[in-house]
C-alpha cells in the first residue's frame, strides 16, 4: 500500500529566525501564484485586519510563533499577504481553500539532508555496481 505524502499545513512562522521571506504557493481565481507571506512591513491598517478576523492582538501574534500557527491567524497572514497582490479578495474567499493545497517551501534542514541522500544514493549504487561487474 502505498502512503500519499501530506504537505506541512503549518510552516515555521517565526519572524526572527530567518531574513529570507516565506514564500507559498496557492492556486486562486485558477492561477497558481506564489506570494511572499507577510512578516514585517505590515502596515497598520492590514495589522488591525489581521486583528479584527483573528480575534488576537497584533501584537501577541507576532511575539507568539505558536499562536501564528492557529488556523485563524494563519489564515489571515495568508489572506493579508494575497491581497497584497489582489486587493479585493475577502477573508472569507480562503475559506474554500483546501489547507493542504498551499504548498510551503522545504525545511532547509530536510532538503538539506535529502541532496545528501540523493547524492550518496547513486554514488552507493554506482560503486556496488561497478564492484559488482
Amino acid at each position: 500500500m502505498s502512503k500519499t505524502p501530506t504537505p506541512d499545513p503549518q510552516p515555521d512562522l517565526d519572524p526572527e529566525q530567518d531574513d529570507a521571506p516565506t514564500q507559498f504557493k496557492v492556486t486562486y481565481n485558477g492561477a497558481t501564484e506564489t506570494y511572499e507571506l507577510v512578516m514585517s512591513g505590515i502596515t497598520f491598517g492590514e495589522a488591525r485586519a489581521i486583528e479584527k478576523v483573528s480575534g488576537q492582538t497584533f501584537a501577541k501574534i507576532m511575539a507568539n510563533p505558536e499562536l501564528r500557527a492557529e488556523i485563524g491567524v494563519l489564515q489571515a497572514l495568508i489572506w493579508v499577504s494575497m491581497k497584497r497582490k489582489h486587493p479585493t479578495l475577502t477573508f472569507s474567499e480562503l475559506d474554500d481553500v483546501a489547507i493542504d493545497a498551499i504548498e510551503w517551501p522545504e525545511d532547509p534542514a530536510g532538503a538539506q539532508g535529502d541532496a545528501d541522500d540523493a547524492t550518496t544514493g547513486p554514488t552507493q549504487g554506482a560503486a556496488e555496481t561497478t564492484g559488482a561487474a
